[in-house]
């Protein structure tokens, strides 16, 4: 099955357009077939760093052109996965639409995916109830909640380890993260080069290519556990 699959967090740099080029990479290490849609019209790092690799959208999601434009995407390319960047801030429209996303979801037979970026603050855990509370009720939705560690070690989580939330999402079948941090020099050459993660080994030294390698392989070990359980 081909998945509709979120990288959100509703918040501006907690994460969601490094989430968004990990899932990319991950299935295109597998030679799967992938559609990237991005949806932040005011930083569209996405859609310029894989506009020349895969087919490649830019969609308005504040809009309802734009969530038409979406559901006709996953439509158009049934063989392939659509990972969506969120937009910062997109909550309120999320949610307007959440009986639109499971209908196209469940007509398409596409399986719905969050991965919900999660910073250290404790105003990102309101954002995750909210988003669980819209979300819960779908047959067909897997989330996880990924704990980003360019924010620190895990410890800085404490919050959400140690919040009611965490167990409540986890007990319906949720599944928590905490994704290590790239190494910061190689992944601020991999973002000023707009490069995905696989064609970094072109501007990357040697020595880089061995964080960036490592890296790769922590993350695609969970997301091969996550994506076939």
């Amino acid at each position: 099955m081909n998945d509709l699959i979120f990288c959100t967090g509703f918040k501006g740099g907690i994460g969601k357009s490094f989430m968004t080029a990990a899932v990319v990479d991950y299935f295109s290490s597998k030679n799967d077939n992938i559609v990237v849609v991005d949806t932040d019209s005011t930083i569209p790092d996405v859609f310029k760093t894989f506009k020349e690799t895969y087919k490649t959208y830019a969609c308005d999601l504040d809009l309802d052109e734009g969530w038409s434009s979406l559901f006709s995407i996953c439509e158009e390319h049934k063989d392939s996965h659509v990972v969506v960047n969120s937009a910062a801030g997109a909550d309120k429209t999320f949610i307007q639409n959440i009986k639109h996303i499971e209908l196209a979801s469940e007509i398409l037979e596409r399986r719905l995916i969050s991965f919900f970026m999660l910073n250290d603050e404790k105003d990102s855990l309101n954002q995750l109830d909210k988003y669980y509370d819209a979300t819960c009720g779908i047959a067909n939705h897997r989330m996880a909640v990924v704990k980003n560690g360019y924010f620190g070690a895990d410890a800085v989580f404490d919050v959400y380890n140690t919040s009611n939330l965490k167990a409540k999402i986890e007990q319906a079948g949720c599944v928590s993260y905490y994704l290590a941090a790239l190494a910061p020099h190689v992944r601020q050459k991999i973002k000023l080069e707009r490069k995905s993660f696989a064609d970094a080994a072109n501007i990357l030294s040697f020595g880089d290519r061995i964080f960036l390698d490592a890296w790769r392989k922590k993350a695609h070990a969970f997301l091969r556990g996550f994506f076939d359980a």
